[in-house]
C-alpha cells in the first residue's frame, strides 16, 4: 500500500515538481472533495516502533517493561488508530481513504445505522477511526487544531505529497522547512481537522528538542526541558 508504493510514486508521479508545485492556503471551512485518481499510491508511511527489535526487561516484583531505541515503556508497542469525530461520515471516509489510500476496514453500526468507520493502512500499521459526530460523547468539533501527525520517511516526499493534494483538489498549507529540525505542512479535513505531515531531519541533535516561537514565528530550539515532570524514563 502506501509504504509499498514510495518509490513507484517518485518515479511516475512526472506532475509534481519541486518547481511546479501550487501551494494552496487554507480556506476556512470545507475542504475541497477529492477527485478520483488513478495514476499511483503516493503517500508515506507512518515510521511504527512495532518492527523495531525490542528486548525485555523484567525487574523483581515490578511490571515488565520494553527498552525501544533506547527508551523504557510498558511493553506496549504503538498507538493503534486515532479516533476522529465528522459531520459527515460517508463523505470523511471517502475523503481519508483516497487521500491517503487506505483500507475500509470495519464499519461499526447502532440502531441499523453506520455510525463509525475503521480505516487501515496495513504496511504502515495503523488505523484512522471516524465516528458520525452527534453520536461522540460531547459532540467535539476541532477544526484548526493537528490532532496527529503522519511521520515522512523523506523530505522529497512531503513535497510529493503536498502535490498529491494539488491533484486531488485538497487545500493545504504551505511546506514549511526548518533548517536542522525538519520540514511539513498542515491538511485540513473535510471538517478542518488538521492532518499534519511531517519529516524530521536526521542530522538534528538527539535527546530533547524544545521549540520557542519568537514574535515573527521563527522556530527557536532549545535544550532543557521547562516543566518539571519528576525525572525522565530511562
Amino acid at each position: 500500500m502506501l509504504a509499498r508504493a514510495v518509490i513507484e510514486a517518485t518515479a511516475k508521479d512526472k506532475g509534481v515538481t519541486d518547481g511546479s508545485l501550487s501551494q494552496k492556503r487554507v480556506v476556512p471551512g470545507d475542504a475541497a472533495r477529492a477527485r478520483p485518481f488513478s495514476v499511483v499510491r503516493s503517500v508515506g508511511a507512518v515510521d511504527t516502533h512495532s518492527r523495531v527489535a525490542r528486548q525485555s526487561v523484567h525487574g523483581g516484583g515490578s511490571d515488565s517493561t520494553e527498552r525501544v531505541g533506547g527508551r523504557v515503556g510498558i511493553g506496549l508497542s504503538q498507538i493503534k488508530h486515532v479516533k476522529l469525530p465528522v459531520a459527515d461520515l460517508p463523505r470523511s471516509a471517502s475523503w481519508y481513504r483516497e487521500l491517503f489510500d487506505l483500507e475500509l476496514a470495519a464499519e461499526y453500526v447502532e440502531e441499523g445505522e453506520v455510525r463509525g468507520v475503521s480505516l487501515l493502512d496495513r504496511d504502515g500499521g495503523f488505523e484512522i477511526a471516524l465516528r458520525q459526530r452527534e453520536h461522540c460523547a460531547g459532540q467535539p468539533r476541532l477544526a484548526g487544531f493537528d490532532v496527529f501527525a503522519l511521520l515522512s520517511p523523506t523530505e522529497e516526499l512531503v513535497t510529493t505529497i503536498a502535490g498529491r493534494c494539488d491533484r486531488l483538489g485538497i487545500q493545504h498549507t504551505d511546506v514549511w522547512h526548518y533548517p536542522g529540525y525538519g520540514a511539513g505542512f498542515d491538511i485540513p479535513d473535510p471538517d478542518g481537522t488538521l492532518v499534519r505531515i511531517v519529516w524530521h531531519d536526521p542530522q538534528r541533535p538527539s535527546g530533547f528538542l524544545g521549540v520557542a516561537f519568537d514574535a515573527d514565528g521563527q522556530p527557536q530550539p532549545y535544550r532543557h526541558p521547562l516543566l518539571d515532570l519528576g525525572g525522565q524514563p530511562g
